[in-house]
């Protein structure tokens, strides 16, 4: 969401890191959800899907180098993957930026 409003990425990494506090609680979860259903140790965790479950700082890099590759960038990506290609991705833009009480749907 931050990348449709144009946040920059250094910021987007540090929002991201907030949810250490939110991960910390259920990192058991997460590890075994990492490992297919198997219990796993960070240690054992590799590339993207180590860097997830320890949520570091720049983290959030890979997944945002994969979405300009494959996508073309933020908007592209939510036009493909989560959106209709009309003006949906302009509209969820106006929303996240408008001040006002009415939001449109």
């Amino acid at each position: 969401m931050f990348g449709v409003i144009g946040t920059p990425v250094n910021q987007i990494n540090r929002e991201y890191t907030l949810t250490q506090i939110g991960i910390d609680v259920i990192r058991p979860l997460l590890l075994r959800q990492l490992g297919g259903g198997r219990e796993m140790n960070l240690n054992e965790l590799t590339g993207r899907r180590k860097a997830y479950a320890e949520v570091l700082l720049d983290a959030m890099n890979p997944v945002l180098d994969h979405v300009q590759q494959v996508y073309g960038g933020i908007d592209g990506y939510f036009s493909t993957e989560l959106c209709s290609p009309n003006n949906d991705v302009d509209r969820i833009r106006a929303n996240l930026t408008d001040n006002t009480s009415d939001i449109s749907l």
